[in-house]
């Protein structure tokens, strides 16, 4: 079973971070007890120094060795980013997480660094800003979020909503699980059984949703198989799940649908406002999901409204 342990919470100077931290603090507080320490986590950009270019040798070699280097880091360090890492302890605080707040701070490059991070060391998941635009754009613009989600290898990538408001009471009550019957949607139905546990009443909704792709679909007919009677065994599986926690039966919805899984899926989304939507990723690199069309990628780069739980194996 999934549960929060050692959470990320990789966060820059823009409204896009404090809406990820009130997320965070909102939706964390049901999982606490689950939660060892949240690590708040800047990366500073050397481009920060361009300001001073003609006071020192920007010449990457030298500059980390440098005292006046060293005595801009320290003043940056305190008049920018402190401050924004204590307001950003104090709303998660305010939100009622009485946990470790680790503040910690690092050079370079922000998505490699995250990466870096990730790998190294035992965090379960990380919750990411998002900034609503395409795969295309974020391959050639090097998107931090899209080199997380791409190379995270076992953590859970939550990428916050747009439709997230900071004044909202609640951060979800309505819950989106395509399913497949793959290892990955598996996945994705644990991760979801456990946040349902822990969100409890705060839960309205729960939509089990199969899209049988048509060739799919052709392929089982000709094999004598009944595609829509094994999807139906596969969401059954699914809801049981569900069941097996005691989570009840009325707030689960399931159904079949046949046609392009990313199309209709998107549809689903868009149409029945979701709060939160919780996928299993193949583990394919952005440019093969690019030219293959990976569904989760669609979802993720087409459906910037609700907040999606991107589950990596």
């Amino acid at each position: 079973m999934y549960s929060f342990k050692k959470i990320l919470l990789p966060v820059d100077e823009s409204k896009h971070s404090k809406k990820a931290i009130t997320f965070a603090g909102k939706f964390l507080k049901y999982f606490i007890k689950d939660i060892s320490q949240i690590t708040i986590f800047h990366v500073i950009r050397l481009s920060y120094l361009t300001a001073h270019e003609k006071r020192i040798d920007l010449r990457v070699e030298f500059l980390k060795e440098s005292e006046l280097f060293k005595k801009l880091k320290e003043q940056y360090l305190k008049e920018k980013i402190k401050p924004i890492l204590d307001e950003y302890e104090k709303i998660l605080r305010d939100c009622g997480i009485t946990i470790e707040i680790i503040k910690r701070v690092d050079e370079g490059d922000p998505g490699n660094k995250i990466i870096e991070v990730l790998c190294k060391e035992d965090y379960f998941s990380v919750f990411l800003a998002r900034r609503g635009i395409s795969l295309t754009e974020s391959l050639v613009m090097g998107s931090v979020s899209t080199k997380v989600v791409y190379n995270a290898k076992k953590q859970v990538v939550y990428l916050i909503g747009e439709k997230f408001s900071e004044d909202q009471v609640d951060s979800v009550s309505k819950i989106l699980i395509p399913v497949d019957g793959s290892e990955y949607s598996k996945k994705a139905v644990e991760h979801a059984v456990y946040v349902v546990k822990g969100l409890g009443e705060k839960i309205k909704k729960i939509k089990l949703l199969r899209v049988i792709n048509l060739d799919v679909y052709q392929e089982r007919i000709n094999q004598g198989i009944d595609p829509e009677k094994e999807a139906g065994e596969n969401l059954s599986i699914a809801k049981k799940k569900f069941l097996d926690e005691y989570i009840p039966e009325k707030l689960i919805q399931t159904q079949v649908l046949i046609g392009i899984p990313s199309k209709e899926i998107i549809k689903e989304i868009k149409e029945n406002n979701y709060d939160l939507v919780i996928i299993g990723r193949r583990g394919r690199s952005p440019l093969k999901d690019l030219v293959m069309g990976g569904v989760s990628s669609a979802i993720v780069y087409h459906c910037i409204e609700p907040t999606i739980a991107i589950i990596n194996l």
